[in-house]
């Protein structure tokens, strides 16, 4: 009789090296039925962002995209691309979250199928969708006084010193990039995780997840960090062909500057294949993120839970 492997729960006490090895297994035994389910459901979205994306950036670098007319072009794609971005980012969110969850009700000798995603999924997209909005709007607001009062104080520090303003300046820089951007990144995957999972509402997860993460701050921002740029590295080299061709394209159109056929139209078609494919890609190096941050926020929660219905034991005893 064959022994099944033992499937991987998310509700688990890890260290550092576990959560990592505990994503990757996840994905070895799910990666039919869970990349399956993200090419779907979320590939269309992001076939449409990648054709876009292909567009906006030819017609960035066209000689032709002068004046009004031009640049109406230009912006209405970009529109475009975050429109698309936003709803293909709810559905990529929602499928991977509700993976994980049937995994969790699931039995042993059970895994979920893509079936079983698909059946389940619009019962609580629209849900997510609606929260994802008022985030979007909460979140704009939140930058926009962020930066307004960032650029008071390094304003102020530049009319004392010049100098000293640049400094303070790029050291915001870097400590939003390397703090901010993974740290915020991790409470908003998780937000909707809990969201998704409780049935409870945006700011309530949001409190939920914030009060996991007290106690446990640095090795969290941590992992979320090194996964964040393990992420980002993947994506470049999958949209490195589309960046490359991007190079090449813009060299031919320097030396032909009339722009006619400039390039060929085998860039062109060439171009959408390379950044369609690159945006799937990114849906799957940003499951990999995903998984990574929701296992390091269960493993918080667990080593809390734990521990208070260990000390209610004692109690007892």
């Amino acid at each position: 009789m064959t022994t099944l492997p033992q499937k991987i729960y998310l509700r688990k006490v890890r260290d550092f090296g576990q959560v990592f090895g505990a994503t990757f297994g996840y994905i070895r035994q799910h990666f039919k039925s869970f990349f399956g389910s993200i090419l779907l459901m979320a590939g269309p979205f992001a076939l449409v962002t990648g054709l876009f994306t292909s567009y906006l950036m030819s017609s960035v670098f066209k000689p032709t995209t002068i004046g009004i007319t031009g640049l109406s072009g230009v912006w209405s794609s970009y529109i475009v691309i975050l429109l698309v971005s936003m709803l293909g980012g709810t559905v990529f969110t929602t499928v991977v979250n509700q993976h994980l969850l049937l995994n969790e009700q699931m039995p042993n000798d059970q895994k979920p199928t893509i079936a079983d995603v698909g059946r389940t999924f619009f019962g609580v997209y629209w849900r997510n969708l609606v929260n994802w909005l008022l985030f979007v709007v909460v979140m704009g607001v939140g930058v926009l006084l962020v930066a307004v009062l960032f650029g008071i104080i390094v304003a102020a520090i530049v009319a004392i010193s010049g100098v000293l303003g640049v400094i303070i300046g790029v050291l915001l820089y870097i400590g939003f990039i390397f703090f901010v951007i993974p740290t915020v990144s991790f409470m908003i995957i998780n937000t909707f995780y809990v969201l998704q999972r409780d049935q409870i509402g945006l700011f309530e997860a949001s409190k939920k997840v914030r009060e996991y993460m007290r106690g446990h701050f640095l090795m969290t921002w941590l992992l979320a960090l090194v996964s964040m740029i393990m992420t980002y590295m993947c994506m470049f080299i999958c949209a490195l062909p589309a960046y490359i061709l991007m190079v090449i394209s813009i060299f031919s159109r320097v030396k032909n500057p009339d722009g006619i056929n400039a390039g060929g139209d085998e860039f062109s078609i060439l171009s959408y294949v390379l950044w369609s494919l690159s945006s799937i890609l990114f849906f799957a190096v940003l499951s990999i993120f995903h998984l990574m941050c929701t296992f390091q926020y269960t493993n918080l929660e667990e080593k809390k839970d734990g521990k208070t219905i260990l000390d209610k034991i004692n109690a007892i005893s």
